[in-house]
């Protein structure tokens, strides 16, 4: 932001933000007011965010002004076992539930693995060897003090336990996917031009 914003042909009014996977993770983060004021202070802020098949290790926790208010699109794939897309409603339920919604609008791709736009991952396949969060709760950040989504409630962080989950799922399954590659570009190109240029 603050690289982009020097420079004279770019409107700072209008950057976004893209990632995939853990850069997924990045481009969500940067949605949350507390990390956006205390990295970027002053008033620039992403005009839109968006997080392909994004690993679902942060959220906020639910309180107002959590979020910068930018709008943040999630493509998710249905087959994504790394971030299964029950994962986020469950997230996006605590936050309508306690009064304020994340402005995240999700898109979800029937028969999509995670990394679905990398053409190297030309065979579906599982790979045992990377971490995955998939069985943990989401880690939630708070200028106060961060905190655990379980059973749609934050709870006390426990570091303990968000070791044991991260060991009791190793592994995710990854595979390209050409046309849904295409569909979630065009998908992408669309919120963009109705929230990057406002």
């Amino acid at each position: 932001m603050r690289l982009l914003s020097r420079e004279p042909r770019v409107d700072a009014k209008h950057i976004a933000i893209i990632g995939f996977s853990y850069g997924a993770e990045v481009a969500h983060l940067t949605a949350f007011e507390a990390l956006r004021s205390a990295l970027n202070p002053g008033p620039d802020q992403f005009a839109a965010h968006v997080a392909f098949y994004p690993s679902g290790t942060f959220g906020a926790v639910a309180e107002p002004g959590a979020y910068t208010g930018s709008p943040v699109l999630m493509l998710l794939g249905d087959k994504d076992d790394n971030l299964p897309p029950a994962k986020i409603e469950s997230y996006l339920a605590y936050a309508s539930a306690a009064g304020v919604p994340a402005p995240i609008q999700k898109v979800v791709y029937p028969g999509a693995y995670h990394a679905w736009t990398v053409p190297d991952l030309a065979t579906a396949r599982f790979y045992p060897d990377l971490v995955s969060i998939k069985k943990c709760p989401f880690f939630l950040l708070s200028p106060k003090r961060p905190a655990l989504l379980i059973d749609g409630e934050a709870k006390p962080f426990d570091p303990s336990a968000f070791r044991a989950c991260l060991a009791a799922a190793p592994g995710y399954s990854m595979g390209f996917d050409a046309a849904i590659r295409d569909k979630s570009i065009a998908d992408t190109i669309s919120f963009l031009q109705q929230n990057a240029r406002r």
